[in-house]
């Protein structure tokens, strides 16, 4: 899949980080949508579909990783990318997430613009192991 015209959910508690990514994304073709909790990301799931959602691995009422599994109740073949400052890449959580297919890959904070940009990239390259339906149009930023 092309990166152009592509839905992203953002999902993380702080609005600077929400902001800076989604400059980025922008800049690659993409369209985003903030959400700055797992409740709040998931609500946001009943109205809109998604190709892919970055995810903080830490949220004030949820963790990140169990976004990714509710979100995938609803999408089974949701593309996820986790992001956090309290994870490191080869930390044993991480590793076992990619392996079991629960993320594509991890973002550590701070990040660097080629660093999501090549990461999501990635991300929308791969197959989606079903296609997402195209219910309607995204909901405005809050």
């Amino acid at each position: 899949m092309s990166q152009t015209n592509s839905a992203i959910l953002l999902v993380d508690d702080e609005v600077e980080v929400c902001w800076a990514l989604d400059r980025i994304l922008q800049k690659i073709g993409c369209t985003s949508l903030r959400a700055y909790s797992g409740r709040d990301a998931l609500a946001m799931a009943q109205k809109a579909d998604f190709d892919l959602v970055l995810v903080d691995a830490r949220l004030p009422d949820q963790d990140g990783i169990d976004v990714v599994r509710a979100l995938r109740e609803r999408w089974p073949r949701l593309r996820a990318i986790l992001i956090s400052g309290g994870f490191v890449e080869d930390d044993p959580r991480i590793q076992r997430w990619v392996q079991e297919g629960q993320i594509l890959g991890f973002i550590s904070k701070p990040f660097s613009i080629a660093r999501v940009r090549s990461m999501v990239q990635q991300a929308l390259a791969r197959p989606a192991a079903a296609p997402a339906s195209r219910r309607g149009a995204m909901a405005p930023r809050p």
